[in-house]
């Protein structure tokens, strides 16, 4: 079941990347931040925050930012447990997400991912995420603090 993030979901949420690499590759963090960046990052008005549930434990976490002017959703800081990883979880998590996201003027989903993410990458490429274009890719990476690999999806083809 995907729920609205709950605060109370921040510690463990918190836990699941083990080491920086995963932090890094997760929000682009270089330290283990305390559980008053959630707040941070859904200060801003067009971003939803959710957890998917099993058995009423948090598996997944995942945001929506919304860019109506754009017409487009970003989906970002997908985060799977640890212990949950590698067993469709992400996908899941990804369509509900899409679901959720999809407004009436929709276009495009997008998602940006730390080229070495090959897990990430894989994952959304079986969604139907395709790269965008060099030029593209260097548009969007324009003031990032690091260069991603931009991915896009039509927003007509959720299922």
């Amino acid at each position: 079941m995907l729920i609205a993030f709950d605060d109370t979901y921040a510690r463990a949420i918190l836990t699941w990347p083990r080491n920086r690499c995963e932090l890094s590759f997760w929000a682009s963090l270089d330290d283990r931040p305390d559980v008053s960046v959630f707040s941070d990052w859904h200060a801003d008005e067009d971003v939803s925050a959710f957890v998917l549930l099993e058995e009423r434990t948090p598996v997944a976490y995942g945001e929506i930012w919304r860019e109506r002017e754009e017409r487009s959703v970003e989906l970002a800081r997908i985060l799977v447990s640890p212990t949950r990883r590698r067993c469709g979880i992400g996908s899941r998590l990804i369509r509900l997400l899409m679901r959720r996201g999809a407004f009436a003027e929709l276009e495009a989903f997008w998602v940006r991912v730390v080229p070495e993410n090959q897990a990430a990458l894989g994952c959304y490429a079986s969604l139907g995420f395709v790269p965008a274009s060099e030029p593209e890719q260097c548009d969007l990476n324009a003031g990032q603090p690091r260069e991603y690999v931009w991915l896009s999806r039509p927003a007509l083809l959720v299922d």
